[in-house]
C-alpha cells in the first residue's frame, strides 16, 4: 500500500513530492507531483503529459506574473499503481492525480456510472459533455472527492469497449464456461454469459492470456493495443459495450489551497481542455489501433446488432441494481442515473435498453 511507501517515495522523490511553500501569495516556484500508474502511451497519462502539464505552464508564463510551477511527473507504477493513485494524491505523496475510476469502485462509486449503463454511447466527446452535465446536476459527486482531500478537475473518456479472446465470438453464449479477465466494474458485462470473471488488470491480461489464467479481455482499441492484449487473444469482436468514462484528474486539497486563486482558475479551465482533448485522443487512437491490429493479423469482426441487444437483455438491470445500493447507502445514485441516462437520450445516443425506467 501507499501508505506503508510514504518515507520511501518521499526519500525517492525528495522535496519534490510536497509543496515547499508556505504561502502561494509570495511564490515564486511552487513543487507539484503528477502520479499517474499507466505508461505515457495510455491516453489520459499521454494527455497528461503533452497538455495538460505544459499547458499549465504556458498560461502562467503568458500572465507576466511572477510565478511558476515545478513538476515532478512520476508514471508507469514509479510512485503508485492503479489502486493506490487517489490515497498517494489523498495523504500528499503526490499532488496532482490521473485517476482511473474503473479501479476505485468502492470509494468513488458515483464516478463509474457509465461502467453500469453497459451498451450505451461510442460517442467519445458526447460522453465528456454527459459527464460534465452530470456533475453539475449532481454536485454531490464533488463532494465525494473531498472526503478523499482531493479537488475534483474533470473526466476522461475512453473509446468504446469492445472483446478480445483466444476464439471467435459470435453470440454471448460462446462465452459460456469460459474464463475472462475484467477490470473493476466492466466485469458487469459478462453477468448472466455463463463466462467466469477473474478480476485482473490491462497490465497483467497479456500475459494470463497467454499462459491460460483466462481467455479474453473487455477492453477498448485504444488499450487492447498498447497493452499487446490483441497478440493473445487475437479474436476482436466488435461488440461496442459503449465509451467509459473511466479516468479523471483531482488535486490535493491542500496543495490546490496554496495555488494562488488565478492559477486554480487557470487549472479548471485547463482541465476542460483535458477532457477534450483526452475524447479526441482516444477516438483517434481506436481507429489507428484498429487498423495495425488488423494488418498484424488480428481477426476482426463485427457484432450483430440482433445479438448486441439480446446481450443486453440478458443482463440482469445492473445500473438500477447499482443505483438501489447507493441510495442505501446515502448517495445519489438515482439521481446520478438519472441524469446520465437523460444525457444520453438528449444526444440521440441509441439506447439499446431503458435502464433506469424498468
Amino acid at each position: 500500500m501507499v501508505s506503508t511507501r510514504r518515507m520511501h517515495a518521499c526519500l525517492v522523490l525528495g522535496a519534490a513530492a510536497i509543496p515547499l511553500v508556505a504561502g502561494a501569495a509570495h511564490a515564486k516556484t511552487i513543487k507539484l507531483t503528477v502520479v499517474g500508474a499507466p505508461p505515457p502511451i495510455v491516453t489520459p497519462v499521454q494527455v497528461t503529459k503533452e497538455y495538460f502539464v505544459p499547458e499549465i505552464d504556458k498560461r502562467i508564463a503568458a500572465s507576466g506574473k511572477d510565478f511558476r510551477i515545478e513538476w515532478t511527473q512520476a508514471y508507469s507504477f514509479t510512485l503508485a499503481k492503479f489502486h493506490e493513485v487517489l490515497e498517494a494524491v489523498e495523504d500528499g505523496i503526490a499532488d496532482v492525480g490521473v485517476q482511473i475510476h474503473v479501479f476505485e469502485e468502492s470509494k468513488l462509486p458515483l464516478e463509474n456510472v457509465s461502467t453500469y449503463v453497459p451498451f450505451g454511447t461510442a460517442d467519445v466527446h458526447a460522453l465528456t459533455r454527459i459527464m460534465r452535465d452530470v456533475h453539475k446536476q449532481v454536485p454531490e459527486m464533488g463532494k465525494v472527492w473531498h472526503g478523499y482531500n482531493q479537488v475534483y478537475l474533470g473526466t476522461g473518456v475512453n473509446d468504446t469497449i469492445h472483446l478480445m479472446t483466444k476464439y471467435p465470438v459470435k453470440r454471448y453464449e460462446d462465452l459460456k464456461g469460459r474464463k475472462l479477465g475484467a477490470s473493476g466494474t466492466m466485469g458487469n458485462y459478462l453477468l448472466n454469459t455463463g463466462a467466469v470473471v477473474v478480476s485482473s488488470s490491462m497490465a497483467q491480461a497479456y500475459l494470463h492470456i497467454k499462459n491460460g489464467v483466462y481467455s479474453g479481455y473487455p477492453v477498448s482499441w485504444g488499450l487492447g493495443f498498447p497493452y499487446k492484449i490483441y497478440q493473445s487473444a487475437p479474436y476482436l469482436t466488435k461488440v461496442n459495450f459503449g465509451a467509459i468514462a473511466a479516468t479523471g484528474l483531482s488535486v490535493n486539497t491542500d496543495s490546490w489551497k496554496k495555488l494562488p486563486g488565478w492559477v486554480q482558475t487557470i487549472f479548471r479551465e485547463v482541465a476542460v481542455g483535458w477532457q477534450d482533448r483526452h475524447a479526441a485522443v482516444s477516438l483517434g487512437k481506436s481507429k489507428k489501433f484498429e487498423s495495425i491490429m488488423a494488418k498484424a493479423g488480428a481477426k476482426i469482426s463485427d457484432f450483430p446488432a440482433e445479438e448486441r441487444e439480446r446481450w443486453a437483455r440478458a443482463l440482469p438491470n445492473v445500473a438500477k441494481q447499482w443505483a438501489e445500493r447507493l441510495e442505501k447507502k446515502g448517495q445519489p445514485g438515482q439521481r446520478v442515473l438519472a441524469a446520465y441516462m437523460q444525457g444520453l437520450r438528449d444526444a440521440k445516443a441509441e439506447i439499446v435498453r431503458d435502464w433506469d425506467r424498468e
